[in-house]
């Protein structure tokens, strides 16, 4: 009995051998044996992370083209299967993080646009809070008049009567660079949530 466990186990590890050795040879064939025989493993990872089948499938055809164009960085310290199953993981958890980050975005472009000076409910706390965090740099990149009203509203939660006062300029004045500073804002962090590897 221990023979043949010994037997299998050495001619899967042969049959991994061969195939990283065509992959990395670029066997047109070895891509399609590397989705026939991983694909089921690699979407039960994905699901028990994402459980969600049509994103779990989509990772997995991510999952297995980023191994097939990285498999010279494979070695053989740890299984082929091991291996994918990490990149999977990887994948999984990274489509996460980017939904987070598409979410908080979109969530602070929407707190931009309505122009609360001082956000009552949690849900409007919260989003005064990411739009700190997220839109830091962004607003060191307005205009400085732009960007001292931007801060006063949407951070330091000052209405427009106090900016005004404050800065010794009319209250229509605050309206308009706030829109303007507001309106570059949006467009910034417009280009995070474009691409949430700037976040």
């Amino acid at each position: 009995m221990e023979a043949n466990k010994d037997l299998g186990a050495l001619t899967e590890n042969l049959c991994e051998d061969s195939l990283v050795t065509r992959l990395r040879l670029r066997d047109p064939g070895a891509l399609e044996e590397l989705m026939r025989v991983y694909s089921a493993r690699l979407r039960r990872a994905a699901m028990n992370i994402l459980h969600n089948a049509d994103d779990a499938e989509d990772i997995v055809h991510q999952s297995l083209w980023k191994a097939y164009q990285s498999i010279s960085q494979y070695c053989h310290r740890a299984a082929l299967c091991s291996w994918l199953v990490t990149i999977t993981r990887n994948e999984s958890f990274a489509l996460i993080r980017r939904r987070a980050v598409e979410q908080r975005a979109r969530r602070a472009l929407k707190f931009i646009d309505s122009g609360r000076p001082s956000p009552q409910t949690p849900e409007q706390m919260v989003m005064r809070k990411e739009v700190a965090h997220l839109c830091q740099e962004c607003i060191a990149c307005l205009l400085p008049n732009n960007r001292t009203i931007v801060i006063m509203r949407l951070i330091e939660e000052r209405s427009n009567a106090e900016i005004a006062s404050q800065l010794r300029i009319s209250v229509n004045a605050v309206k308009i660079r706030y829109h303007r500073g507001s309106k570059q804002l949006r467009l910034l962090v417009g280009r995070k949530l474009a691409d949430p590897r700037l976040v």
